[in-house]
């Protein structure tokens, strides 16, 4: 279960769970998680859930969106990250998936934050088997790249080398690539549908051949094997 902890100048203000679907973060009172400051944006970033991960966006922002320091637009969210808005403080804690994405195959077992009632404070529990199991994770499975020919990224080339990938966007059309043991496999998350070779995405996920074209809103990509 994962929990964000929201803080400033170093005081707890609120801590609640990641919900299901999204949370908006933002100084709207119709946002999910509402600051009442004026460096935060009325819609500032979201937190979008993808099957037991977390992905934050930034949601055009005036003063932008880090995590540990670094501007972000889209962030696959990690145990203990920090997420910087403005003087606010946004804590992310999620020990019992630890990075490792939509293949939780491996022999981990079920990590529980500890609450001290004290201090409301979360303790880290079991922390180094997860870190251990992510590190084999990423070195284990399958590598691939994108080399995006339409869309904002036109003419770079993204490595696919961590758990998730990420493509297209949140609010028009976004998937995302999770590296299994049997290869690249692309899932839709939200919007519009995301096509390969054409053909929309159902509801499964589909495994990704060297060469396959990937169309998510106004991103078009081609899907390469090392």
């Amino acid at each position: 279960m994962a929990k964000i902890v929201l803080s400033l100048d170093g005081e707890i203000i609120e801590q609640r769970v990641v919900p299901e679907a999204r949370l908006v973060i933002g100084r709207s009172q119709d946002c999910d998680l509402a600051i009442d400051s004026a460096e935060i944006s009325g819609q500032h970033a979201a937190i979008i859930t993808v099957v037991n991960d977390h992905f934050l966006e930034d949601l055009g922002s005036t003063n932008g969106t880090l995590v540990n320091g670094k501007r972000i637009t889209r962030h696959l969210l990690e145990h203990n990250d920090v997420v910087f808005l403005g003087s606010y403080r946004v804590k992310y804690m999620n020990a019992a998936s630890s990075g490792v994405g939509f293949d939780r195959t491996q022999i981990i077992a079920p990590v529980r934050p500890q609450v001290s009632p004290a201090n409301t404070q979360v303790v880290p529990a079991a922390l180094d088997s997860a870190a251990a199991s992510t590190k084999a994770t990423r070195s284990r499975f399958p590598k691939g790249r994108l080399i995006v020919v339409e869309g904002p990224r036109a003419g770079s080339e993204v490595p696919i080398d961590g758990v998730l990938a990420p493509v297209g966007h949140e609010g028009q059309s976004l998937g995302v690539i999770n590296r299994r043991p049997l290869g690249c496999f692309l899932t839709q998350v939200s919007g519009k549908p995301v096509r390969v070779n054409k053909k929309p995405l159902g509801g499964d996920p589909v495994q990704l051949a060297n060469g396959d074209e990937i169309v998510a809103g106004d991103e078009r990509a081609l899907f390469k094997t090392p």
